[in-house]
């Protein structure tokens, strides 16, 4: 028999057709991805705004962020309560002395076995925590910190913290809630809206 040679026949409009909207389906699909990864990521960071404190009795150390309004007086007010024996005030600046920090406040009541220390060195989150850890370290053991910044600040330093510190200290969360940032009501997924 003969036979037909196809490979000269052009193609279908119909197929031509399937072709041209399958690649346009699978180009909207990929878009539809890709901008769904920033819409979550968006919406993990709105949702870690309204996150609560941890709770915690005690603890060896508070490391309070520099750089926000309330993170260090907070700080203070938490060791003033006995709820740590070290606060650690770390990327407060050079030649910043506690006087400066914290006018107006009587440091002399604070409990004999506190201890304030100031660390400057450090001007990024990710410089905090490895001073922060130097400086801890070279105390003694560190099992556990209290980890304090501003609520808009804290997704992103607990994040840092957890990769410098060693992985079987504790790092507990103390957001503060910043004076600057509008309060913004997000729904929990525990608390109905």
């Amino acid at each position: 028999g003969e036979r037909a040679d196809l490979s000269n026949r052009e193609t279908p409009l119909a197929t031509r057709i399937f072709t041209r909207r399958l690649k346009a389906g699978a180009v909207l699909v990929g878009l539809a991805v890709a901008s769904a990864w920033p819409a979550a990521l968006f919406s993990s960071y709105l949702g870690s705004l309204g996150r609560p404190p941890d709770a915690f009795e005690h603890t060896r150390a508070i490391v309070s962020l520099a750089g926000g309004p309330g993170r260090l007086g907070r700080g203070l007010d938490l060791l003033d309560a006995g709820k740590a024996d070290v606060l650690l005030l770390s990327g407060t600046g050079k030649g910043d002395r506690l006087e400066d920090i914290f006018p107006g406040r009587d440091l002399s009541r604070l409990a004999s076995g506190n201890v304030i220390l100031l660390e400057s060195r450090s001007t990024s989150t990710y410089e905090n925590a490895i001073e922060a850890w130097a400086v801890l370290a070279a105390r003694g053991e560190v099992r556990e910190i209290v980890l304090l910044t501003s609520n808009y600040h804290m997704l992103r330093s607990e994040f840092v913290f957890r990769k410098v510190f060693p992985s079987d200290v504790v790092i507990r969360i103390h957001p503060v809630e910043a004076e600057n940032v509008a309060r913004m009501e997000v729904p929990q997924p525990d608390r109905p809206p």
